[in-house]
C-alpha cells in the first residue's frame, strides 16, 4: 500500500493498494496537478493511480520486465491539443 500523510491531521490523507504480483514499489512521481500517481515496480510495472478517488487507472509491464528505476511527467508536446491541457 502507498499511504500519503498529511501533518495537520492525524492518519492517513488517503492510501492507495499496489498489487504484489506486480513487485515492490522503487520509484515514483506524482503528477503536477495533484491528481495523479505513477509508480514503478521491481518486476517492470508502471502503475497509474488517479489519487482523487484513490483508484488505479492503468498499467503496462516494460517488455525487459526489469525493475523500473524513475517515472517523471512529461511536459506537454507541442501536437498536443489545447482541449487536453
Amino acid at each position: 500500500s502507498i499511504h500519503a500523510h498529511d501533518l495537520r491531521q492525524r492518519g492517513d490523507a488517503w492510501t492507495v493498494e499496489a498489487p504484489p504480483q506486480r513487485g515492490l514499489p522503487v520509484c515514483m512521481c506524482v503528477g503536477s496537478d495533484g491528481n495523479w500517481l505513477a509508480l514503478g515496480t521491481s518486476r517492470g510495472y508502471i502503475l497509474v493511480y488517479d489519487v482523487r478517488f484513490h483508484l488505479q487507472v492503468h498499467w503496462w509491464r516494460h517488455p525487459c520486465k526489469g525493475h523500473i528505476f524513475s517515472v517523471a511527467e512529461c511536459p506537454p508536446g507541442p501536437f498536443q491539443s489545447a482541449a487536453s491541457r
